[in-house]
């Protein structure tokens, strides 16, 4: 198994990760709506526009690459990633703001 074996299987890689990075991203979506539906929180919108943001940036950067081709595929990717950075940032202060929720409820009981 040399290095052949790994330059030749690359387009397997890639698959498997889109697929398994899809996944994860549609269940944390999934996730983030019934936590919606059950708690209406500032924080909870925020955890939902950044899953929401992060599920189109993942559906985008599969799918411009093919519309735009090679030569504008690095703008592509340098916009797609300041988006994914975003919904990011987004998800991660819903979420701090909703675990100091939680606990801020918990130490009141």
């Amino acid at each position: 198994m040399g290095n052949s074996f790994f330059t030749d299987n690359y387009m397997i890689y890639f698959t498997v990760g889109t697929i398994l990075s899809s996944v994860s991203h549609f269940i944390i979506l999934i996730a983030s709506i019934f936590l919606v539906g059950k708690i209406k929180k500032t924080a909870t919108y925020l955890i939902l526009t950044g899953a929401i943001l992060k599920t189109i940036t993942l559906i985008l950067g599969v799918i411009l690459p093919h519309i735009y081709g090679v030569t504008d595929i690095t703008s592509m990717q340098g916009i797609n990633s300041i988006l994914i950075g975003l919904s990011l940032s987004l998800f991660a202060v819903g979420f701090i703001l909703f675990s100091m929720q939680l606990a801020k409820e918990n130490t009141k009981l």
